[in-house]
Protein backbone atom coordinates (compact mmCIF):
# COMPACT_ATOMS: atom_id res chain seq x y z
CA UNK A 1 0.00 0.00 0.00
CA UNK A 2 1.09 3.81 -0.64
CA UNK A 3 0.45 6.95 0.68
CA UNK A 4 -1.82 9.60 -1.23
CA UNK A 5 -2.15 7.00 -4.73
CA UNK A 6 -5.63 6.11 -3.76
CA UNK A 7 -4.66 2.83 -3.59
CA UNK A 8 -4.89 3.07 0.34
CA UNK A 9 -8.45 1.86 2.43
CA UNK A 10 -8.31 5.37 3.58
CA UNK A 11 -7.56 7.20 0.28
CA UNK A 12 -10.85 5.02 -1.24
CA UNK A 13 -13.08 5.58 2.00
CA UNK A 14 -12.57 9.23 1.49
CA UNK A 15 -12.73 9.39 -2.37
CA UNK A 16 -16.16 7.19 -2.07
CA UNK A 17 -17.20 9.97 1.08
CA UNK A 18 -15.96 12.85 -1.24
CA UNK A 19 -17.77 11.36 -4.56
CA UNK A 20 -21.25 10.60 -2.12
CA UNK A 21 -21.67 14.14 -0.80
CA UNK A 22 -20.43 15.72 -4.44
CA UNK A 23 -23.23 13.41 -5.29
CA UNK A 24 -25.81 14.66 -2.73
CA UNK A 25 -24.86 18.61 -3.00
CA UNK A 26 -25.85 18.02 -6.73
CA UNK A 27 -29.21 16.24 -5.86
CA UNK A 28 -30.55 18.65 -3.10
CA UNK A 29 -29.55 21.92 -5.95
CA UNK A 30 -31.68 19.85 -8.50
CA UNK A 31 -34.34 19.08 -6.09
CA UNK A 32 -34.52 22.42 -4.76
CA UNK A 33 -34.93 23.87 -8.61
CA UNK A 34 -38.09 21.57 -9.15
CA UNK A 35 -41.39 22.71 -7.94
CA UNK A 36 -42.42 20.75 -4.65
CA UNK A 37 -45.16 18.39 -4.26
CA UNK A 38 -46.68 20.55 -2.17
CA UNK A 39 -46.79 23.26 -4.65
CA UNK A 40 -49.38 21.05 -6.98
CA UNK A 41 -51.65 19.65 -4.61
CA UNK A 42 -53.10 21.43 -1.41
CA UNK A 43 -51.83 22.25 1.91
CA UNK A 44 -53.44 19.23 3.70
CA UNK A 45 -51.30 16.46 1.94
CA UNK A 46 -48.74 15.15 4.74
CA UNK A 47 -45.72 15.01 3.50
CA UNK A 48 -43.48 11.62 4.19
CA UNK A 49 -42.16 11.34 7.48
CA UNK A 50 -38.95 10.42 6.02
CA UNK A 51 -38.59 14.37 4.69
CA UNK A 52 -38.12 15.61 8.06
CA UNK A 53 -37.09 12.60 11.06
CA UNK A 54 -33.63 11.35 10.94
CA UNK A 55 -33.99 7.35 10.58
CA UNK A 56 -32.72 5.08 13.37
CA UNK A 57 -32.25 1.38 12.08
CA UNK A 58 -32.47 -0.64 15.56
CA UNK A 59 -31.84 -4.51 15.37
CA UNK A 60 -34.20 -6.65 17.37
CA UNK A 61 -34.99 -10.37 18.58
CA UNK A 62 -37.45 -11.88 16.35
CA UNK A 63 -39.83 -12.53 19.15
CA UNK A 64 -39.66 -8.82 19.85
CA UNK A 65 -40.43 -7.43 16.30
CA UNK A 66 -43.07 -10.45 15.66
CA UNK A 67 -44.98 -8.95 18.80
CA UNK A 68 -44.38 -5.35 17.55
CA UNK A 69 -46.07 -5.87 14.23
CA UNK A 70 -48.59 -7.58 16.06
CA UNK A 71 -49.41 -5.13 17.58
CA UNK A 72 -49.03 -2.33 15.69
CA UNK A 73 -51.90 -4.35 13.51
CA UNK A 74 -54.33 -4.74 15.94
CA UNK A 75 -53.59 -1.03 17.20
CA UNK A 76 -54.00 0.56 14.16
CA UNK A 77 -57.34 -1.18 13.03
CA UNK A 78 -58.60 -0.01 16.47
CA UNK A 79 -57.61 3.13 15.62
CA UNK A 80 -58.67 3.85 12.49
CA UNK A 81 -62.48 2.38 13.44
CA UNK A 82 -62.40 4.39 16.38
CA UNK A 83 -61.47 7.99 14.79
CA UNK A 84 -61.26 7.23 10.75
CA UNK A 85 -58.23 8.15 9.70
CA UNK A 86 -55.21 6.73 9.33
CA UNK A 87 -52.68 5.17 12.16
CA UNK A 88 -49.21 4.82 10.69
CA UNK A 89 -45.97 3.07 11.42
CA UNK A 90 -43.85 5.76 11.15
CA UNK A 91 -45.68 8.69 11.48
CA UNK A 92 -47.81 7.15 15.16
CA UNK A 93 -46.79 3.79 15.82
CA UNK A 94 -42.68 4.29 16.42
CA UNK A 95 -42.96 7.35 18.52
CA UNK A 96 -45.63 6.36 20.59
CA UNK A 97 -43.60 2.52 21.29
CA UNK A 98 -40.50 4.81 21.93
CA UNK A 99 -42.15 7.34 23.80
CA UNK A 100 -44.02 4.92 26.40
CA UNK A 101 -40.55 2.65 26.31
CA UNK A 102 -38.46 5.62 27.69
CA UNK A 103 -41.43 6.68 30.08
CA UNK A 104 -41.10 2.95 31.43
CA UNK A 105 -37.49 3.40 31.65
CA UNK A 106 -37.83 6.69 34.04
CA UNK A 107 -39.36 4.06 36.29
CA UNK A 108 -36.79 1.26 36.63
CA UNK A 109 -33.30 0.79 38.03
CA UNK A 110 -30.43 -0.48 36.88
CA UNK A 111 -31.61 -4.42 38.58
CA UNK A 112 -34.70 -4.24 36.75
CA UNK A 113 -33.01 -3.07 33.57
CA UNK A 114 -30.85 -6.33 34.09
CA UNK A 115 -33.79 -8.35 34.54
CA UNK A 116 -36.38 -6.72 31.27
CA UNK A 117 -32.98 -7.28 29.38
CA UNK A 118 -32.24 -10.64 30.76
CA UNK A 119 -35.91 -11.99 28.85
CA UNK A 120 -34.82 -11.31 25.09
CA UNK A 121 -30.82 -11.58 25.23
CA UNK A 122 -30.78 -15.08 24.66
Amino acid sequence: MSDGDGDDRASRLRNRRNKTREKAQSDTAAEQSKPSKTDKTDNTEKTSVKDNRPAQMMYLPESLQKEMNRQFGMLETEYEYEFDEDFEKNRHYFPLLVKAGLDSLDNLDVQAVKEKINEFDE
